[in-house]
């Protein structure tokens, strides 16, 4: 018999490799470009080098987000016919469920809601979004479950009621189950993982009892090819920012109708006034996000410390999160000496951020990409004047010289200057710190935002446009 070949042994190996469990069908072994993975060994199966392939009698499943690159790869390699079509294995997927009956299901007046969380890694922006957004809807009265993972932290119990959790055994088959259960549904889908795919084969089945929402969080190029596997079971996309709304449609083709994009709610403390710090005393600067390199580039850090120091800044640097960076960040502070100017805190829990953010004079984020970073607006709702890369998320909320300072990915001496710039001019500081929070409370209303996803729901349930 043939062998079955994953192309592909990255993060979207998961989700094909459980979907074949669910259908039963075996696989042999997994093959990417990387060169460092070969002879590894993935999920049980070894990783081979594609030219491998060449000699072997095999059918290939691309298992990544590069399926046109990968396509175009086989073409030259002369072994394309080997490429087996996804609507093989939905022809496995129709067999598999055939025999179920879904003549009880509800009717679309009685529509469900699935908010899918079960990707996150942690609890980050994409898993707060996705928790916020199934608490706010299930308020509006709308039937919603959260679907997480066994193995993710457990949430508060306003938040924890509203999950259905999946092992990281025969996802895909726990998912399809669940999902049957639920027909009709809208599925909100936050990653391009097991619960996109187990509703896009359903949809394929089921084409009027499935609708699907797919939400871009960030700008990341692989990120948007992963989300565009899909596009044609895809009813709506639902952006962030923006700023990734115009790529959607600009550089995917997507028609305008169906990419949306509404600016991101935070809570906000209505009766909140900052006490401004007098000049003399040091500039507050607070960060808070993952220590890491990838995206978030915490491995600059002692970079940008070090244009702190040559700007001759007076400052006190708090650094909320944790991460592969932390331990390079602290040994930096170590060596330098400069542990009464800069604090690690590690993970704060997420009560305590506003305590944090109150204290700060300052926010900064020096990312590579953004969605729209919930940090930011949170740290500006309590009067934090960013200062920041031009990421996705920035302008729509930070306009340059009149509520904080928009610096390009990489210009760590232009964060240092304007900060410095900030601190020597301390009326300045305040204008901006007050302009920013009349920012938040005019834009980011958490009751508006639920509304409009009920709106989004509500409109391709009954196959209406939503208005942008």
């Amino acid at each position: 018999m043939k062998k079955i070949v994953l192309f592909g042994a990255g993060v979207y190996a998961k989700k094909y490799k459980s979907l074949l469990e669910f259908l039963e069908m075996e696989f042999d072994y997994f093959s990417d470009n990387d060169s460092g993975k070969y002879g590894t060994v993935l999920y049980g199966k070894k990783v081979i080098p594609p030219q491998e392939l060449m000699e072997m009698d095999c059918s290939i499943i691309i298992s990544c987000t590069h399926g046109v690159q990968i396509k175009q790869q086989l073409e030259e390699m002369g072994i394309a016919d080997k490429l087996l079509d996804i609507r093989y294995i939905y022809d496995l997927f129709k067999k598999k469920i055939s025999n179920i009956d879904i003549s009880g299901c509800r009717s679309s007046n009685g529509m469900n809601i699935i908010v899918d969380m079960y990707e996150g890694i942690g609890w980050g922006g994409t898993e707060i979004w996705a928790a916020t957004v199934a608490k706010g809807i299930r308020d509006k009265r709308r039937r919603v479950t959260l679907y997480g993972s066994t193995e993710q932290t457990r949430l508060e119990q306003e938040f924890e009621t509203l999950i259905e959790r999946f092992s990281n055994e025969n996802t895909i088959e726990q998912m399809v189950k669940s999902m049957l259960e639920k027909m009709p549904f809208v599925l909100i889908n936050n990653f391009a993982g097991c619960a996109y795919l187990a509703a896009v084969m359903l949809k394929m089945q089921y084409p009027d009892k499935v609708r699907i929402v797919d939400v871009i969080h960030n700008d990341n190029k692989s990120l948007f090819n992963a989300h565009m596997v899909f596009r044609d079971w895809t009813d709506c996309f639902f952006c962030v920012s923006d700023r990734i709304r115009q790529r959607i449609i600009y550089e995917y083709g997507i028609e305008k109708s169906r990419v949306l994009f509404k600016e991101q709610p935070i809570d906000v403390e209505k009766d909140y006034i900052r006490d401004f710090i007098e000049g003399k005393s040091p500039i507050r600067v607070g960060y808070a996000a993952r220590l890491v390199k990838q995206q978030k580039r915490a491995d600059l850090f002692p970079e940008l410390i070090n244009e702190f120091e040559k700007a001759g800044l007076n400052y006190q640097l708090e650094i909320a999160g944790e991460g592969e960076c932390y331990s390079r960040i602290r040994d930096f502070v170590e060596e330098k000496k400069i542990n009464s100017k800069v604090h690690l805190l590690g993970r704060i829990d997420k009560s305590q951020m506003s305590d944090f953010w109150k204290r700060q004079d300052i926010y900064i984020n020096f990312s590579e990409y953004e969605g729209t970073s919930l940090s930011m607006l949170e740290a500006m709702s309590y009067s934090c004047v960013p200062v920041v890369t031009d990421v996705s998320g920035v302008s729509e909320f930070v306009t340059n010289n009149r509520n904080g300072y928009v610096c390009q990915v990489g210009d760590l001496t232009g964060i240092a200057e304007a900060i410095k710039q900030l601190d020597s001019n301390r009326d300045l500081l305040q204008d901006f710190g007050k302009a920013s929070r009349e920012e938040i409370l005019k834009r980011c209303k958490k009751d508006e935002y639920f509304d409009y996803i009920c709106e989004i729901v509500d409109g391709i349930a009954n196959d209406k446009t939503v208005k942008l």
